[in-house]
C-alpha cells in the first residue's frame, strides 16, 4: 500500500520548465518501471517474512536492493516533478501517459472504497 502511495504521488507535481514533453515522457516511464517493480516488492516481502533462514535473508537482500532502486526512481521523478507547475504537468501526464491515466483511476477506486466504509 505505502507502493501504491508513492506511485499517486508522482501524479502530484511542482514549478515551471522549458520542456514538459520530454519530462512527461521520462516521467511516464519511471511510472511505469515503479509499477512493474511492484510484484516483486511484494513477493520478496512475503519470502523475507516466512520460509527458512536463508530463504529469508536472500530475499531480504534482493529487496533491499529493488528499494534502493525504487528510490533512485523516486528521487529522478521528484527532480522531473520540480520543473513544472503541479496541475498542468499532472493533466499533461494523464492526457498522455496510460500508466498516469490507470494510476488516477485507482487512486479513484480506493477512494470510493473509503467512502463506503
Amino acid at each position: 500500500m505505502k507502493r501504491l502511495l508513492i506511485l499517486l504521488s508522482f501524479l502530484s507535481i511542482a514549478s515551471c520548465a522549458p520542456n514538459m514533453e520530454a519530462d512527461a515522457n521520462r516521467a511516464c516511464e519511471l511510472m511505469t518501471d515503479m509499477t512493474e517493480l511492484m510484484p516483486q516488492v511484494m513477493k520478496l516481502s512475503m519470502q523475507s517474512a516466512f520460509g527458512t533462514e536463508e530463504e529469508m535473508t536472500e530475499a531480504s537482500n534482493e529487496l533491499s536492493a529493488l528499494e534502493a532502486k525504487a528510490e533512485e526512481l523516486g528521487k529522478e521523478m521528484e527532480q522531473l516533478k520540480s520543473n513544472h507547475n503541479e496541475e498542468e504537468f499532472q493533466n499533461y501526464l494523464i492526457e498522455n501517459c496510460e500508466i498516469a491515466k490507470n494510476l488516477k483511476n485507482l487512486g479513484e477506486a480506493f477512494e470510493g472504497l473509503g467512502e463506503l466504509n
